[in-house]
């Protein structure tokens, strides 16, 4: 007999995560970023200032309208096979997003689900991690390059997303 731990998993390896992004202060990557997969921690955001970011030409679910590639994606619920977690981090200051279980040293807030290690049909989208060196934030970017800024630069391909 297969003991518990060893049982197959009861959810299908398919189902994802709407990941949500957010920024608070203005400017989209000029500003802390949060990304969330929880709908109670959305209201709390919206209503202490925060303000939804929106991918108006790849994004997965009809929630917002805006024009940056730092709108809402799609994350895999569970582990699997060429798989990676993301990791929701905090500076003290800022939020980020990393792949590192130790939040690169810094504080680990939650999971946020698992991204792909390869492009393919279900995983079609590049995640990028951009930084902006005058805001000392990280944030992401969907698709594209991040945006072309003396202050931000690329710090690569994190993995795919849907």
């Amino acid at each position: 007999s297969l003991m518990p731990s060893s049982m197959p998993s009861s959810q299908p390896s398919s189902i994802m995560n709407l990941v949500r992004s957010f920024a608070y202060g203005g400017l989209s990557w000029e500003y802390d970023h949060l990304l969330t997969i929880d709908n109670n921690e959305i209201s709390t955001l919206v209503n202490s200032g925060w303000t939804e970011l929106c991918n108006p030409h790849y994004s997965p679910s009809p929630l917002c309208s805006g024009t940056n590639g730092d709108g809402p994606f799609l994350l895999y619920q569970n582990n699997g096979s060429d798989r990676v977690a993301l990791y929701r981090c905090y500076t003290g200051v800022n939020h980020f997003f990393s792949t590192s279980a130790s939040c690169e040293g810094r504080t680990k807030q939650t999971v946020l689900g698992y991204l792909s290690t390869q492009r393919t049909s279900e995983t079609p989208r590049p995640l990028r991690r951009c930084y902006n060196s005058s805001g000392f934030v990280h944030f992401h970017w969907l698709d594209e390059h991040c945006p072309q800024d003396s202050a931000v630069s690329q710090e690569g391909i994190v993995g795919y997303v849907k």
